[in-house]
């Protein structure tokens, strides 16, 4: 979000009295483009709850979170949580202090950080090569996380390029998954951050030769019956000539 829909969605929580769930879990993996606020540094009124996750910047494997908000609202979690599964497990929440205290999460997140930023690369890199912009599919550019959106041409469902994709040994997420009206049928989400680049790069040829197997198997578009002005067109023959000549343009209606 830019910062002045961050400041926008505030205004709206403030003037409807509501709460604001920030989920952060990218919110240390940006590459390019400007650092923003985040929208709890910008709360005056203790309306935003922001969440956050080791397993994204630390280990995948440590089901870890954590959150900030206004203390009232984290005590009613604490008793939310505690009806939900009791706690979160001792050992994976001490595995966590001790490492932060050893100082060395910023560099571990750095070290992530650049890892994803070549990992972005070669997945942009392989599309521009593999996909060419006439066959009608686009994507996100993303400036953090771990993800890219792919909108096929409009017609194509994403499902119908998956199962044509597994034949190739490859899979994505259809993007109707991520759309509660059940649209985004031809939209879909790649991840670049557990493949190798090697297996990036192979897994876009796949998915670029599974695109061109779907273009080659739709129907050509009919061609567009011509519309002539026939007042326009020279008759010299008659009567007739007008209907004739209508016919000849494969028009089926003669307006006199």
């Amino acid at each position: 979000l830019s910062f002045e829909r961050r400041r926008d969605i505030l205004r709206i929580a403030s003037e409807f009295d509501l709460l604001v769930l920030e989920d952060s879990p990218y919110r240390q993996l940006r590459y390019v483009g400007e650092h923003l606020p985040s929208m709890k540094s910008l709360d005056r009124e203790g309306r935003v709850i922001s969440l956050f996750t080791f397993s994204k910047i630390l280990f995948p494997g440590l089901r870890l979170g954590w959150l900030v908000a206004d203390p009232e609202i984290v005590s009613r979690y604490v008793v939310a949580k505690q009806s939900v599964d009791l706690c979160t497990s001792a050992l994976t929440q001490l595995l966590a202090r001790e490492y932060i205290k050893t100082g060395r999460l910023p560099a571990q997140i750095e070290r992530t950080r650049r890892l994803y930023t070549e990992k972005r690369k070669v997945i942009l890199g392989a599309l521009d090569r593999e996909i060419d912009p006439s066959m009608g599919a686009r994507w996100t550019r993303p400036e953090g996380g771990l993800f890219l959106w792919m909108t096929l041409p409009e017609g194509m469902r994403a499902r119908a390029l998956l199962d044509q994709a597994l034949k190739e040994n490859v899979a994505f997420v259809c993007g109707t998954a991520f759309h509660c009206d059940g649209s985004g049928e031809n939209t879909l989400r790649l991840n670049f951050s557990y493949p190798s680049n090697e297996q990036l790069e192979i897994g876009i040829q796949r998915i670029a030769r599974a695109l061109r197997t779907l273009l080659a198997e739709r129907p050509a578009p009919e061609p567009a019956v011509p519309i002539v002005d026939p007042a326009a067109l020279p008759v010299s023959q008659g009567a007739h000539s007008l209907e004739q000549l209508s016919w000849n343009l494969g028009l089926s209606e003669v307006v006199e």
